[in-house]
């Protein structure tokens, strides 16, 4: 009985520590942007949970670019028009596998640099992003 407890415990504080991780993040991302953010879009950004409001201009594009340049894996390949439209969301067409309008994927590129630079500028720990292509050399 007395292990449970200590378990519990334990989990407790590693939960309390995860929280306090996250919160640091979001007001680094809210000092580097110049913003707050809605609490939809903290909670997308830190459990991946997409609950946006109805309708347009609500920050869904920035949620969307932020979680994909705190997502830790591979790089962002963004030099290629086509490797942009892949990463694009399509606010117009609710993802229903229609094609990004090219107006709006170059405002996506535009606005994914931006951020990319104010997060970086700021210290906020972002994935790589390649925006022109570069020669691999292996010996």
């Amino acid at each position: 009985m007395f292990e449970k407890i200590k378990a519990w415990i334990k989990r407790k504080r590693e939960t309390a520590r995860e929280q306090q991780a996250a919160d640091r993040l979001i007001k680094h991302i809210e000092q580097a942007l110049g913003f707050e953010l809605y609490e939809w879009q903290r909670l997308y950004i830190i459990t991946g949970i997409w609950q946006p409001p109805e309708g347009r201009l609500h920050g869904r594009t920035t949620a969307y670019i932020l979680r994909l340049l705190l997502d830790q894996s591979k790089p962002l390949l963004l030099y290629e028009f086509s490797q942009v439209t892949a990463y694009a969301d399509n606010p117009f067409m609710g993802r229903q596998y229609q094609p990004v309008p090219m107006q709006y994927v170059g405002w996506f590129r535009h606005e994914i640099r931006s951020i990319y630079e104010q997060l970086r500028a700021a210290g906020v720990p972002v994935r790589e992003m390649i925006t022109e292509q570069q020669r691999v050399i292996s010996w």
